[in-house]
């Protein structure tokens, strides 16, 4: 695992990285935050000119607003949880469907500790989402974050979400 400062390091070029590949498409993306407390898009916002590739993000941390800002039902929450592939998807979803200039949209949640069970500590789903002939595709990752605090955990959620996005835009389509 990286140590804090390598890790930040890490997530500003993963950022320049989106960045660029998202203007040599001509493309958009919107993302919607959980765990990261918004980091993604604080990453993305230090990059001169992102304005033209980057819609925002919804930080949604806790359940009542995933359901307020992002339409997840209740009762989805009530029977996968918010820290779920099923919620990731969900938000993944809505977010794009609220940004119809979005191309693309990221959705990460998760646990990041301490003061959870060991099974679930440290575990996050991103959901990467398309816009595809009227539909959505989606292309979902689960990941273990490594030790350190809750902040390094943060920057490693972000990290993985964003090289997530890379990996699977290489296979994707203008």
């Amino acid at each position: 695992m990286l140590d804090g400062q390598d890790l930040n390091s890490r997530l500003e070029e993963l950022a320049v990285r989106v960045a660029t590949v998202l203007k040599e498409r001509g493309q958009k993306i919107v993302f919607a935050e959980s765990c990261t407390g918004g980091k993604m898009a604080a990453a993305m916002t230090t990059v001169p000119g992102i304005s033209a590739s980057f819609c925002g993000s919804a930080v949604t941390y806790r359940e009542a607003t995933k359901t307020e800002w992002l339409s997840v039902a209740e009762s989805d929450l009530a029977e996968h949880t918010a820290e779920s592939e099923f919620t990731t998807r969900k938000m993944a979803q809505s977010v794009l469907e609220k940004t119809p200039e979005a191309d693309f949209s990221v959705a990460i949640t998760g646990h990041l500790g301490p003061g959870v069970e060991a099974a679930i500590d440290g575990r996050i789903f991103v959901v990467l989402s398309k816009r595809a002939d009227g539909s959505f595709v989606f292309n979902a990752a689960e990941f273990r974050l490594g030790g350190g605090d809750r902040k390094q955990r943060q920057t490693e959620a972000a990290c993985f979400a964003l090289q997530h996005f890379m990996d699977a835009i290489a296979t994707v389509q203008n």
